[in-house]
């Protein structure tokens, strides 16, 4: 019975195979097309599946504002030069040789830090001497105001006294002698001695009573006054002399950066001596190092004659840097220089950065950009680099990373040079551009920043 099954089946499919062949005639579709259809959609199917599960390595930019897209062509452009607007060159203010140099170049310092210090040379030995005669002064002078001891003037009393007693002795010697020397008993010689003593022993109780007088009266007010003017000379010299002691200490004046040093350890320095460099008097005495201010950068471009008349006080500019040619730095012209150069035919002008948000180095090239009321610097939109947009039939895309994946962004460019584009529409300031490794990308592949 099975076996009559079985073979009711097999002549069950014998009649069946014939209708599909029929139904491939049928329909006149080849055999090796629907085969393909097949794998072609297996291959798109696995291709997505890839594209969604696997990792890109992608680098990225920040969109920024971009200032001064789609305005105007600005005023005027020209070439420049970054500057400090306030350059200090340290000079000492005593002779002497470099003691130590605790800076070097690019060094940042603060207002009144140490930079240098000079040897003291004999300066210590006369502030030792300055003092031991304020001391003596001050001596003095605590002697006069406190007056004599109550010791002193007794013994001067005693002395007095004594010295008294002694010229009325001498005085009755003087008149016995006279007597002789009228009767003839006594020589001319002997009687001038007798007299002599006693007139010294006048005078000595003169003097005694005098200074007796004195030390009881105490010392007068002019007697004072000198020993106090004493004092304030001696005072005044010790205040010269540490004055002189603190230039053995240079100190930075302003807060800012070491644009150059010019001395090393060991080398002499002087105030009086004029640095020359070139055929320029750079400043009077020998610097040690220069100091600039870096709160306040200038841009500094010389103007032909003919275009100065475009510029004004306060008009707005847009500066880039050389070294930084994707960015853009915000300034306003601060000075325009009263005098012409004759032989370039140009004129000085000043721009000052408003707010840089990087330090710029000194004498590095930048391009300014001078605007008119119209024409002034303002976000209107996305700065990123040329490499990041690309075109697909007549449109322009780039990719942007948002949670972990790329997306693909349809954009509008606006003003675009060699290695940027402003981005007028399609994104947002803060989004996450990428730049690198576009082939290995698709709408929602999973990307990890490199």
């Amino acid at each position: 019975m099975t076996d009559a099954l079985d073979g009711l089946t097999i002549a069950r499919e014998q009649r069946q195979a014939p209708a599909r062949r029929g139904l491939f005639r049928r329909l006149k579709i080849p055999r090796l097309a629907v085969i393909g259809t097949f794998l072609v959609g297996s291959l798109a199917t696995g291709s997505w599946f890839v594209a969604r599960t696997s990792v890109a390595t992608v680098a990225v930019v920040t969109a920024a504002s971009a200032p001064g897209a789609g305005g105007r062509q600005p005023a005027l452009t020209a070439g420049g030069y970054v500057k400090d607007a306030r350059v200090v060159y340290l000079v000492p203010r005593i002779s002497g040789r470099i003691a130590s140099l605790s800076v070097v170049e690019g060094d940042r310092v603060e207002s009144g830090q140490l930079v240098a210090t000079i040897e003291s040379g004999g300066i210590e030995q006369e502030m030792r001497e300055a003092r031991a005669s304020l001391d003596l002064a001050r001596a003095n002078l605590a002697k006069f105001l406190a007056g004599s001891r109550p010791e002193e003037i007794a013994e001067m009393r005693a002395k007095a006294e004594s010295i008294g007693l002694a010229r009325e002795r001498l005085l009755r010697d003087v008149e016995r002698n006279m007597a002789l020397f009228e009767a003839g008993f006594l020589s001319e010689q002997a009687f001038d001695d007798v007299n002599t003593d006693f007139l010294v022993s006048e005078r000595d109780l003169d003097a005694a009573t005098q200074s007796l007088a004195l030390a009881v009266a105490g010392p007068r007010h002019e007697e004072v006054e000198m020993a106090q003017a004493a004092v304030k000379a001696a005072d005044a010299r010790l205040a010269a002399i540490e004055i002189r002691l603190g230039y053995l200490q240079v100190r930075s004046p302003l807060s800012g950066r070491v644009l150059r040093k010019f001395r090393e350890t060991g080398d002499f320095v002087s105030p009086d001596v004029p640095f020359v460099e070139g055929y320029n008097t750079v400043s009077v005495g020998s610097p040690i190092v220069s100091v600039a201010d870096t709160e306040h950068l200038e841009a500094v471009a010389d103007i032909n004659e003919t275009d100065v008349a475009l510029i004004s006080l306060r008009q707005q500019v847009e500066i880039v840097a050389d070294t930084y040619p994707d960015e853009a730095f915000h300034g306003v012209v601060s000075r325009v220089s009263p005098r012409a150069d004759k032989n370039k035919n140009t004129v000085e002008v000043k721009v000052s950065f408003e707010s840089p948000h990087r330090m710029l180095a000194y004498d590095t090239s930048v391009k300014l950009s001078f605007a008119t009321e119209e024409t002034a610097p303002r976000t209107s939109g996305i700065h990123v680099p040329s490499k990041a947009v690309f075109e697909r039939d007549g449109k322009h895309f780039v990719f942007v990373v948002t949670e972990g994946r790329a997306l693909l962004r349809q954009v509008e460019v606006g003003k675009r040079t060699e290695e940027t584009v402003v981005v007028t529409r399609g994104i947002d300031e803060g989004d996450q551009v990428v730049v690198s490794n576009f082939e290995s990308l698709q709408e929602g592949t999973r990307v990890k920043l490199d």
